[in-house]
Parts: structure tokens; C-alpha cells; sequence
């Protein structure tokens, strides 16, 4: 996070890290060349900023400097992974094919806490290729039941495709079911505007649903959920 307020008290983080500007390929270059970072670790598009949708390339090119400086590309996909932008995942639609990839939330259709990583073949066998490192990386609760339940029925009610060992690559959702989708979550979104005194834009930014609101309080851009912010 690059915002302060949502650090603080959960220091100390993991050091030797730092921030850059979203979208922007010349501050990204600048901090690869010394090639010195294990990951570029990056939302596709940035949901608490604003729905902040990248510059068109931008992730392709992101990806191409990656390869070049020896660095991973990891996408966290915790608010855009399991078809909220469209694809299974965002990153396909911006032309990425990421190292690793960070899912939650969707993947119990918000029932229980359940996260995941996906990561290519060599990362995942530089990590777990031998019996002694299957349980290198490992913890008292994970591959909790309820959760495990709750994950594989979202991953099937959205028809995740596995089979082929390439997750999400076929739509899951037929165009018809998914343009009903999000059809409801506008007209819930339109209803719940009525104590708003004006709205200023509605639309969709990536393919996730947004409003420009404005009312005696300011209110960022809503993707599902509205966040206010007092007026300063």
C-alpha cells in the first residue's frame, strides 16, 4: 500500500521494499536497472486508488522490462481475479502473462477467508520440488475445510476451467450471464444513490462497474461498495 494510513501499526514491513508510481514505465525502469528486486508486486488496476485503469501497453511493457532486469512480475488480484473485470483474470485482458498471481475474497464468494497464489511451473518447483520442501511453506490453519468448500463452489459456480492447467483462459460465464450480472449490480448500485444529490458519471472502468458521486460529502469512485471520505 502505498498510502501511509494503511500501513501504520502493522510495521515493521518487509524491508528493501519500495513504491512507485502506477503506470509509469520510466519510474518502474529506473528502480529494475540496478536489478536488485526479486518481484514487481502490482495491482492490474488499482481499486482503493480510484479504479485506476492502466495506459494501454502498459502491463506488456511492464512485463518486458521484468524479463530483461531478472525480476518476477506478481500480480495481486484480490479484488479484480475470478472474472471481476471480465477474464478470469485482469491480467489477461491487459496482455500479462504474470509469474505469480494473489487471489482472495471472490474465491469464496465472500463466505470465508480464503486466499491462494498461483505461480508458473519453475518458480513452483524451485520451491516445493522435493518431498523435504513440499511443506516449506505451510501454517496450523491453512487448507481449512469450510474454507476449501467455499472456494471450490464459487471456483464452480463461475465454471473455472482446470483441466487444461491453464486457469481461466475460457470464459467461465457466457457473455448473456455475465451482462445479467452486472445489469442487477448496477440497478442495486442505482437504487442505493437516491440520498446522493447528484450523480456525476456512471460506468464502467475495466469492466468493473463505477460511479462519480457527489453529495455534502465527498465520495471516492465506488466499485460494488461506496467509501466515503469527509469533506475537508
Amino acid at each position: 500500500m502505498g498510502n501511509s494510513f494503511w500501513r501504520e501499526k502493522f510495521g515493521p514491513m518487509l524491508p528493501e521494499t519500495e513504491a512507485i508510481p502506477f503506470d509509469n514505465l520510466d519510474a518502474l525502469e529506473h528502480k529494475l536497472a540496478g536489478k536488485k528486486f526479486a518481484a514487481f508486486v502490482v495491482e492490474p488496476i488499482q481499486s482503493e486508488a480510484g479504479i485506476r485503469v492502466p495506459s494501454p501497453g502498459y502491463f506488456r511493457a511492464a512485463q518486458e522490462l521484468c524479463r530483461r532486469y531478472g525480476t518476477l512480475l506478481a500480480m495481486d488480484e484480490v479484488q479484480t481475479g475470478m472474472y471481476r473485470t471480465g477474464p478470469f483474470l485482469a491480467s489477461h485482458d491487459l496482455g500479462a502473462e504474470p509469474d505469480m498471481v494473489v487471489l482472495a475474497k471472490a474465491m469464496s464468494g465472500g463466505l470465508i477467508p480464503v486466499s491462494a497464489v498461483l505461480m508458473t511451473e519453475p518458480i513452483y518447483d524451485s520451491v516445493y520440488g522435493s518431498l523435504r520442501r513440499s511443506i516449506s511453506h505451510t501454517s496450523t490453519f491453512s487448507e481449512n475445510g469450510l474454507a476449501m468448500r467455499a472456494a471450490a463452489q464459487a471456483m464452480d459456480q463461475v465454471g473455472c476451467p482446470v483441466g487444461d492447467g491453464r486457469v481461466g483462459r475460457e470464459p467461465g460465464l457466457d457473455e448473456v450471464k455475465r451482462r445479467e450480472f452486472y445489469d442487477v449490480m448496477l440497478r442495486d448500485s442505482d437504487r442505493l444513490m437516491h440520498t446522493i444529490e447528484q450523480v456525476l458519471h456512471a460506468g464502467q472502468a475495466g469492466r468493473m462497474p463505477q460511479q462519480q458521486i457527489q453529495s455534502s460529502h465527498r465520495l471516492a469512485y465506488v466499485s460494488g461498495t461506496c467509501r466515503q471520505r469527509p469533506t475537508v
